[in-house]
């Protein structure tokens, strides 16, 4: 196996990547959004926004796997970032540098890579990636839509659509401090990490006395889950239903993996009417298509349990978030697939 070289520059190409404070960032629908159509475009099962720091490549966006970061030495992300063109890899069991890398011979059975890389101020700091488990041929057409796909990151890197509040964490914490935050299935922030930013947002929200929405969602029961493989379908659950709520939120609504399959949102700037808008959203977006597993697909639904302190003047975090639980677990008793705003906080 062939160890990808250090760029010349790599002093300079990790300081860029520090200060842009993406690595063990929360997920967001931006590049979620690039790397799905990248997924339909080449008919691949396989789509990242890979990002190469000094040690492991780390996946700001991921689409067919539940892992979110390798380590740099095995990861083909770690050589396309040494050239100017594409890195198309049509057979890796064919090619010698390529053939016994555990990313070959073991999950996720790389045959097929095509890699271009993705700059920052000059500096190479990832990729923008399609891979198969199949050896496949790329054609002039394939490179030309590629290279587009990577300059649609590059232009999101210029822009930051973060709430202040998250924006204000990311850079007060260093990479790994956003590690421990981070929930590393599903992109969201942690139960930790949405403590956090709730602190800084409620507190914003309160002085300025803008009404806000906590949201709890979670899954209702499905019996086609197959109890054999459950932990490894709960985990590809999450994180599609972590994709398709963040999908169905405001650029600036932050969500967290609460515990389990069951999530929280919170929406700052948020009156009655549109929190009950973005719920419908939520589980459109959920139900609309089936989910794939291992063995097959699976419909879910969820079901919702919201609060908003407009009109009832709570400013007691604790207490919105427990209100919205007991609405979630109503809403579920009565029937879910369906979403409840509980206008009286006890």
């Amino acid at each position: 196996m062939k160890t990808p070289a250090l760029p010349v520059d790599e002093e300079s190409r990790l300081a860029v990547l520090d200060c842009l404070g993406i690595v063990y960032s929360p997920a967001e629908e931006r590049f979620d959004r690039i790397t799905r159509i990248a997924k339909r475009i080449f008919n691949v099962p396989i789509a990242l926004v890979s990002l190469v720091a000094s040690d492991i490549q780390w996946f700001k966006s991921c689409q067919g796997l539940t892992i979110t970061e390798t380590p740099r030495e095995i990861s083909f992300c770690g050589h396309a970032i040494l050239m100017d063109e594409p890195l198309i890899v049509p057979d890796a069991l064919n090619n010698p540098d390529f053939a016994d890398n555990p990313l070959v011979t073991g999950e996720p059975s790389i045959r097929f890579y095509a890699g271009q890389a993705v700059q920052y101020t000059g500096q190479k700091i990832g990729t923008l990636c399609v891979i198969d488990t199949r050896p496949r041929s790329f054609l002039p057409s394939d490179l030309d839509a590629l290279r587009s796909l990577a300059a649609w990151v590059e232009s999101e890197l210029k822009v930051s659509v973060l709430s202040e509040v998250q924006k204000e964490l990311i850079t007060e914490c260093d990479e790994l401090q956003r590690k421990v935050l981070v929930d590393p299935l599903t992109g969201t922030w942690n139960q930790q990490g949405i403590g956090e930013v709730l602190k800084l947002a409620f507190s914003k929200a309160e002085r300025t006395r803008t009404n806000v929405t906590i949201m709890m969602i979670e899954p209702d029961d499905s019996m086609s889950i197959n109890p054999d493989n459950l932990h490894i379908v709960n985990d590809i659950i999450s994180k599609e239903v972590a994709q398709r709520i963040r999908s169905s939120l405001r650029t600036h609504d932050v969500i967290a993996r609460y515990d389990g399959m069951k999530f929280q949102v919170f929406l700052a700037d948020c009156d009655n009417e549109t929190a009950r808008t973005i719920a419908q959203r939520i589980l459109r977006a959920v139900a609309i298509e089936p989910i794939q597993i291992q063995d097959g697909n699976v419909m879910l639904t969820l079901s919702i349990g919201m609060v908003c302190n407009e009109g009832i003047g709570q400013w007691d975090l604790d207490k919105l978030t427990e209100n919205a639980d007991r609405a979630l677990y109503t809403a579920k008793k009565n029937g879910g697939n369906q979403s409840l705003l509980k206008k009286k906080v006890s």
